[in-house]
This record gives C-alpha cells, sequence and structure tokens, in this order.
C-alpha cells in the first residue's frame, strides 16, 4: 500500500471521528421529525446507524404509536393488539424496548421490537411493565408491577425471562437503561421512602447518594460505567444534573438556571438533558465535562421565527446526534427532534482537500499502471 495515501486515509478518518466526538466543537443541523398522523411526536433515543425512536400521534391523531424515524421516514411500529404504544430505548441492531396496550386490556405491557410485529415481556407477576432500554445482547431493564400490584420493581429481561432486582429497602424501584455489560441504571427506594439512583450489577441495588437533599435518580448509563441523571442538593433547594462515575459524583454545570437533570449520555460522556426554572419551560442542554450548551443556539433565525423552541434532549449517539422534544410556541406542537453534528468549516475544507488529493492520486495510479 502507498504510505502517503494510507497517512492521508487516516488523516481524513481522524478527522471525521473529531467532527464527531468534540461535540462542543461542533454546529448542528435542525430536523423537526413528522408525526404518523395528527400533529405531535417525541424522540427519545437514537443509536449509532442513527435510527431513533419514540412515540406519535397516530390514527389521526386519536391514538400514540411507538415509532421508528430513519433518514427522515417514520414507521409506525405498531401495538401488541390494543390502541396505544411508546418506544424508549433502541440498540445499535435497531432492537427496540417499549411498552403497548394489549387486546381487551388499557395496561402497558413490556414489549421488544426485533421484527416486525411487537413481542410481550413477561411482567412480575403484575398487571403492568414497562421496557425502558436495551443493549447490543438483547437484555432489557424497566420495571413491573408485582403479584398483586402490590409495588413496582426493577426488572432486567433475558432470553424470556424477568428477573426482579429489589430496592434499597423500600417497596419500588425502577429501571432505566442498561449497558452492554448487563448493569442496569434506574432508582429504588429507600426505607425512609426517598428515591435514591441505584445501579444493579447483578441483582442487589447499590445506592449511588444525593447531593445532600432527598432524591436522585438515574436515567443512562454508557459502556464504562458511567451514569448519568439527577439529585437533589441539600436543603432540596434544587434539582441538578449530575454524572457518577463508580463512588463519585459530579454535579453539573447550572449557568444560571435553578434546575437541571440528565437524560441522555454517550460513549464519551456526552450528557443531554434540560433545565429549568421554577416557573417558565425548560430548554434541551447538553454538558461536555462541565461545560453547559442551550442547544437553542444552534437554531437558525428561519426556525426560531417559526416559534420552535428546543424543551428536552433525550438522547444522543456516539456520533453527537441529540434527539429530544421541540415545543412550537406559535402552534402548540410538541414534535420530536434531530439535531445532526456539522463539523466546523476549517475541518470541512480540510477533509474536501484530502478528499480531492485522493481522487487525483488515484488517476495517476491508474494512468501509471
Amino acid at each position: 500500500m502507498d504510505m502517503k495515501l494510507s497517512s492521508l486515509g487516516l488523516l481524513v478518518g481522524g478527522l471525521l471521528s473529531a467532527g464527531a466526538s468534540h461535540a462542543s466543537g461542533s454546529t448542528y443541523a435542525f430536523v423537526k421529525l413528522d408525526a404518523l398522523s395528527g400533529a405531535n411526536s417525541s424522540a427519545v433515543a437514537i443509536n449509532n446507524a442513527g435510527q431513533i425512536v419514540g412515540s406519535s400521534a397516530a390514527n389521526g391523531g386519536r391514538d400514540y404509536h411507538a415509532a421508528l424515524w430513519k433518514n427522515g421516514i417514520v414507521t409506525d411500529l405498531g401495538t401488541a393488539g390494543g390502541l396505544n404504544s411508546q418506544a424508549y430505548a433502541i440498540n445499535n441492531l435497531g432492537q427496540v424496548s417499549g411498552a403497548s396496550s394489549i387486546v381487551n386490556n388499557p395496561n402497558y405491557q413490556a414489549v421488544s421490537w426485533g421484527g416486525a410485529a411487537p413481542v410481550q415481556l413477561p411482567s412480575l407477576g403484575g398487571s403492568t411493565s414497562f421496557a425502558m432500554g436495551v443493549n447490543d445482547l438483547g437484555q432489557h431493564a424497566g420495571y413491573s408491577f408485582t403479584a398483586g400490584d402490590f409495588a413496582t420493581h426493577a426488572a432486567r429481561w433475558q432470553g424470556g425471562v424477568a428477573t426482579d432486582l429489589g430496592t434499597l429497602g423500600g417497596f419500588d424501584s425502577y429501571g432505566h437503561a442498561i449497558n452492554s455489560a448487563g448493569v442496569v441504571a434506574g432508582a429504588a427506594s429507600t426505607a425512609d421512602d426517598a428515591f435514591h439512583a441505584a445501579r444493579w450489577d447483578g441483582n442487589t441495588a447499590i445506592d449511588l447518594g444525593t447531593l445532600g437533599g432527598t432524591n436522585s435518580w438515574a436515567y443512562a448509563i454508557n459502556n464504562t460505567g458511567s451514569i448519568a441523571g439527577y439529585a437533589n442538593t441539600a436543603g432540596d433547594a434544587a434539582t441538578r444534573a449530575v454524572i457518577w462515575n463508580g463512588a463519585s459524583i459530579l454535579a453539573l454545570s447550572t449557568q444560571g438556571w435553578l434546575n437541571s437533570s440528565a437524560y441522555g449520555l454517550n460513549s464519551s460522556g456526552i450528557a443531554v438533558g434540560s433545565a429549568w426554572n421554577v416557573t417558565g419551560a425548560g430548554h434541551a442542554m447538553l454538558w461536555q465535562g462541565n461545560t453547559m450548551i442551550d442547544l437553542n443556539q444552534y437554531l437558525d433565525s428561519n426556525t426560531l421565527g417559526a416559534g420552535w423552541v428546543l424543551r428536552q434532549a433525550n438522547g444522543i449517539n456516539d456520533s453527537g446526534a441529540i434527539v429530544g422534544d421541540a415545543y412550537n410556541t406559535i402552534t402548540g406542537q410538541t414534535n420530536g427532534f434531530l439535531l445532526s453534528a456539522v463539523p466546523e468549516p476549517e475541518q470541512g475544507l480540510m477533509l474536501l482537500a484530502g478528499l480531492a488529493w485522493l481522487a487525483v492520486r488515484g488517476r495517476r495510479r491508474r494512468r501509471a499502471a
């Protein structure tokens, strides 16, 4: 192989990687995600292939169905026989976690989509369950009512079997995400009826603690074991977006906002979520390290003039693409959104120059041959 060609290939690949991973050094293109029918939609998660899942108005806006968006096309994922369904997570193989009502039963049941139709997952003996996360091994995490609907417990599903993950000494617990090692993140009640963010490495809950306040909650976990969510400060004066790395808890920047929470986390540790004050709706946010960025700064004048405000960011993939919910102040409509990272101009110019050089080099090699 030509060493110059090989080196340039590495350079071009490096530029692509740098543009994807360094989110704070990127700009973004906004895309509104259309509904199946009716007006409203919500985007919850995005995988590394760019597939997005959430929910959308369906049947003329009478119902809500789990939806998948890919390359601007929305697909109805259907239900398990009932009127409504929701999708909460998608892995890199396209497997989806969610919940659906079933025939003659309005209660939601945990389901997974791996083909054309949802497959119902077993409950922990109760009437209602939700699958909220899925890893690339096909393991799901979520929660279910226990027998007699006595309590709600976090659950892990593997091979069609539901495992009760227990609590931190209280009645209830909730699983929200699962990584490639099968570690589940969520929240569990304590003996004094508080809720603390929790991690389940196996089947025993580990208390992740708070920032001195009563409650905390975990919503996302990446494959390095970092966990994102929120925690109350001392005296429950505020809610702060946080990241747990092992036994340590990092309160993320607020930049003047009173409250915040992180809902998504990628493999580079970049978190997304929202921030809000006591009055007024929030804004979608991104945190890279302890740098906080209001994602509304990436909306162009036409989008802002049309009334769109990014309220909440729910998911981010390893290329830096972000999904969440946007609200239109003119129409009152809520739609899912996609923010796709766009390389900085100097990176784009270098990349184009490199690709042009490759084309010229290739033509010269063919003539020489």
